[in-house]
């Protein structure tokens, strides 16, 4: 089984990550981490290259993020990760942000899965050749509400764009959260996000977006695409 060393890369928060308050927008932490993902995943020979050769793709299946302060433009934030096995066919990774003064500013673990290409079908780790060993850190997980079930719900039907395809030929995967964040009845401020994905999305597609809320979690159903459960900070530290 292979272990691979921590990878740190660091990331100067441009404009366009940055929101009207100067702070960088939710949906580019999703992207910081797909970008040190395939940095990293790069230098061990399992990126984008060895995927290609092999007639596969890397695809996320579920995502948990935790913010705890967002950076701010220009601000140079340092990306620390290291990946496992989570089963037989699936990876785990995690990602932390951090200051370079060592402050702590967000977390993130994702599930990932090799998918044949051609087939469309899971392939397992072992049979790709890539021995990872078992994740080896712990990670609290969420306390969400326990059931949805008589929470009503405010629908808004959208259509999917081209520019959110990505060079999978799918919709890429923040895009859902853009969507969420874009849609809501009330502006959201994401404390943490758990990001579900169930089907791909492409260019052109309608799609209805389901919302509910209950106290600080706010429920955003995409069609059979993605599930967002999003946990709200305070009033006093999104003001921050």
């Amino acid at each position: 089984m292979n272990t691979y060393p921590d990878f740190n890369v660091d990331f100067e928060v441009a404009s366009y990550h940055c929101s009207a308050d100067g702070l960088m927008r939710p949906e580019y932490w999703l992207l910081f981490c797909q970008e040190v993902a395939e940095k990293h995943a790069h230098e061990h020979g399992f990126g984008s290259a060895w995927v290609k050769s092999k007639g596969y793709l890397w695809v996320q299946t579920r995502s948990d993020f935790i913010f705890h302060r967002r950076p701010h433009w220009k601000e140079i934030v340092r990306l620390n990760t290291n990946t496992g096995a989570a089963s037989s066919v699936q990876a785990l990774r995690r990602v932390s942000m951090y200051s370079l003064d060592g402050e702590l500013l967000a977390e993130a673990q994702l599930n990932w899965v090799l998918i044949d290409k051609h087939r469309r079908r899971p392939v397992g780790l072992k049979r790709a050749e890539l021995e990872l060993a078992p994740a080896q850190w712990s990670w609290e997980s969420a306390i969400t509400p326990s059931s949805w079930e008589d929470v009503p719900a405010r629908c808004k039907d959208i259509i999917t764009g081209s520019r959110d395809i990505d060079f999978n030929g799918h919709i890429n995967n923040s895009a859902y959260l853009i969507w969420t964040l874009e849609n809501a009845a009330s502006p959201l401020h994401p404390k943490r996000i758990l990001l579900n994905f169930r089907k791909e999305s492409y260019a052109d597609e309608s799609l209805k977006m389901s919302y509910q809320q209950q106290g600080e979690w706010t429920r955003c159903v995409i069609g059979d695409r993605a599930e967002l459960l999003i946990e709200q900070q305070s009033s006093a530290a999104a003001a921050l």
